[in-house]
């Protein structure tokens, strides 16, 4: 166990001291000449941060869908696959999913066979660190890429909020703003949270 590891503790040891650690500390209160590192908190953070980067880059590598066949889940060839049964095996993969303490997001713009098959296609196969999270820790698989432009109009058409699509038109006034739609499934408020 290395220095800041016996100081500070693993991260839920640590994220359960955070309300007593800054009690009526925030920020925002520091004085604009301190120095973030000087900051218990801010040190502290930054020591719990560097040390979980080190544990997935050291921690050997497996897919979500490795971990999920070890588990006894299979992945059938939708196109056979009635609709209801697609949903019935969409909803086992995500609460199987959220059971690994993965969860989704940004789902509502995409029925259960096409969101099932991207799911099994693009993500499930992809190399992930084959680390073990706990109850304070997790990891949101947002299915939508900003990077990409295709999926930032998504988001901006089902998604965005007023304010981001005002933001993102000034932003980019050379280009048009997509209208504003309401998704047509409605998933995402009954996934699992963290």
């Amino acid at each position: 166990m290395d220095k800041d590891e016996e100081e500070w503790g693993d991260l839920s040891d640590w994220l359960s001291r955070i309300d007593h650690e800054i009690e009526g500390s925030f920020p925002e209160d520091l004085p604009d000449d301190s120095d973030p590192e000087d900051d218990p908190f801010f040190s502290g953070l930054i020591s719990i941060v560097n040390n979980w980067i080190r544990r997935i880059e050291d921690a050997p590598t497996t897919t979500w869908q490795e971990e999920l066949s070890v588990r006894g889940m299979d992945f059938d060839y939708i196109e056979s696959m009635s609709d209801s049964d697609v949903t019935e095996r969409l909803w086992a993969l995500i609460h199987a999913l959220a059971g690994m303490r993965v969860f989704l997001s940004h789902t509502d713009h995409m029925c259960d066979r096409e969101l099932y098959a991207t799911l099994v296609a693009e993500y499930l196969s992809r190399p992930v660190a084959q680390i073990v999270f706990d109850e304070h820790s997790g990891c949101m698989l947002d299915i939508l890429d900003l990077s990409d432009p295709e999926d930032e109009r998504i988001w901006l058409r089902y998604y965005a909020d007023n304010a981001d699509r005002v933001a993102w038109a000034e932003g980019h006034p050379d280009e048009g703003l997509p209208r504003r739609e309401d998704p047509a499934f409605f998933r995402d408020s009954r996934l699992p949270k963290p």
